[in-house]
C-alpha cells in the first residue's frame, strides 16, 4: 500500500495555496489495516479527568453532585 503525503503550500501566484506531494510511504496492507482498525487505547481515568475538566470549563456554575430522589417513590 502506498500513502501519498501532500502539504498545503503557498502558490507561486501569491493568491492562494496548492497541494504539493512531499513524499510516498510504503506499508504492508495487513499491518496498516491492523493499525487503523485496532488502535491502542489510552488510560480511561486520565481521559475521563480531561473530559470532566473541559465540561467544567463550559459550566457557568459549579456542578451540584447530589443524589436525586426517585420520582417513583421506590427508595
Amino acid at each position: 500500500m502506498a500513502w501519498l503525503i501532500y502539504d498545503l503550500v503557498p502558490s507561486s501566484s501569491e493568491t492562494g495555496y496548492e497541494l504539493q506531494k512531499t513524499r510516498t510511504v510504503y506499508t504492508k496492507f495487513t499491518k496498516a489495516l491492523d493499525s487503523i482498525t485496532k488502535p491502542e487505547v489510552g488510560n480511561v481515568e486520565k481521559f475521563m479527568e480531561l473530559l470532566q475538566s473541559k465540561v467544567d470549563e463550559k459550566l457557568e456554575n459549579a456542578p451540584i453532585n447530589q443524589t436525586i430522589d426517585s420520582p417513583f417513590g421506590d427508595g
